[in-house]
């Protein structure tokens, strides 16, 4: 039943910025234009815009729509004459879902009932990255480092690893004045957890990988600590206090000092 539902739905966005990522210039500018005529446009109109002949303009239409990029309909000429073919885009542009879907995220989190506790945001980031695991797009083939840093790199958090500190300088959840909920942090804490638990350092350690809110001007950080299974008493492996509670992840403040919004 599921597979059948799925069968019939719309296909992912996500999906589609995939396949207008290897674009021609003269295709994308096409895509533009039809992006700013939302109710769409002929090739005509798009060939006096755009300065291309008709045929040109219909042979990368024939490529945007093999690829799911385009749909056309048929408008009814004004007077005698055959129906217009009009074309309209059919993926959004580029950042405007994830903005919409970063507000639904703050608000479904900052409404989690009774109220938005860490250890709940903490478990909503667990279930998230299982649901990676089980759909198989979970980044594979490194450590906990690499994986968290090629996870966070596709979720557009622009992170830069060096060592065992993970900067992220861009934050797709981040609202436009620049402000998030803690708790939202929160959920990214659970979902590093779940990874780490799935993963391994060069030398088989497991690593924990401790989020940092805002700790510097522009950026988030994320600290990765070795620990050992047995280790007892609160210290890792290593010595170091091991950081295993929730609200160590919010322990700076949300003030609009962070990164930038993804978007940016």
């Amino acid at each position: 039943m599921v597979g059948e539902q799925r069968a019939r739905g719309p296909l992912p966005s996500a999906e589609m910025v995939g396949r207008a990522a290897n674009l021609t210039r003269q295709q994308r500018r096409i895509l533009e234009e039809l992006h700013a005529k939302p109710t769409g446009l002929t090739v005509k109109e798009i060939s006096g815009s755009l300065g291309l002949h008709p045929n040109t303009i219909r042979g990368h239409m024939d490529v945007l729509k093999d690829l799911g990029l385009v749909n056309v309909i048929s408008r009814p000429s004004v007077g005698p004459g055959r129906p217009s073919s009009v074309y309209m885009a059919q993926s959004a542009l580029p950042g405007r879902p994830t903005a919409h879907l970063a507000g639904l995220v703050r608000v479904a989190v900052a409404s989690m009932e009774p109220e938005p506790t860490a250890e709940k945001a903490r478990q909503l980031g667990r279930r998230w990255a299982e649901s990676l695991i089980e759909y198989g797009t979970l980044p594979t083939g490194g450590g906990v480092v690499e994986t968290t840093t090629a996870l966070m790199a596709e979720m557009g958090f622009a992170p830069v690893t060096q060592g065992a500190t993970m900067r992220l300088f861009r934050c797709p959840l981040i609202a436009p004045d620049g402000t998030i909920p803690r708790v939202v942090c929160e959920v990214h804490s659970g979902m590093i957890d779940v990874v780490a638990e799935h993963s391994t350092d060069a030398e088989g350690r497991r690593l924990l990988g401790v989020v940092h809110p805002m700790d510097a001007p522009g950026s988030c950080s994320v600290q990765f600590t070795s620990t050992a299974p047995a280790a007892t008493g609160g210290e890792t492996a290593g010595g170091d206090p091991a950081v295993d509670e929730p609200a160590a992840a919010s322990a700076a403040a949300s003030d609009g000092t962070g990164p930038p919004p993804s978007g940016i």
